[in-house]
């Protein structure tokens, strides 16, 4: 019989030993070497020159050099970045220069365009319905 304690014990070693860790991991795509088709359309950011709002807060922000277009789903393009702040992400929709938006978090999040799309970042394919369609690994899609 092994105890509670053993099984603890086997289980983080089985993690070490595996590499894996629970939680969001760094999506693949990004420790990807860039390509032409993964710069972001002009229309979407003036790069920020600081982490600080007008308000003093914080505010999370894409890295805009670290774009990478994860996929082309009826005609919506989108792009995954790094975010300022460490182990948060940001994911980018767009349809056209007038039909865009951006949203960055840490962990697994969703984001929704309009009725354009709904992005899910990091979300297991347990908790995806038939409605979603993969780009990747780590990127979902649906219509809202």
């Amino acid at each position: 019989m092994i105890s509670s304690r053993g099984t603890a014990l086997a289980s983080m070693l089985l993690v070490s030993l595996t590499g894996c860790t629970p939680g969001f991991m760094t999506p693949s795509a990004l420790d990807e070497p860039a390509t032409p088709s993964d710069s972001l359309p002009p229309s979407t950011f003036d790069p920020l020159q600081s982490d600080e709002d007008a308000d003093g807060l914080f505010v999370v922000f894409p890295v805009v050099d670290s774009s990478r277009l994860i996929g082309t789903w009826s005609g919506v393009d989108v792009y995954l970045m790094r975010a300022s702040k460490k182990d948060h992400y940001c994911a980018l929709i767009y349809k056209d220069e007038d039909s865009w938006g951006q949203g960055c978090s840490g962990l697994t999040f969703t984001y929704q365009l309009e009725d354009i799309a709904e992005v899910r970042v990091d979300i297991p394919e347990t908790l995806l319905d038939d409605s979603w369609v993969r780009l990747d690994e780590n990127v979902a899609i649906r219509k809202p």
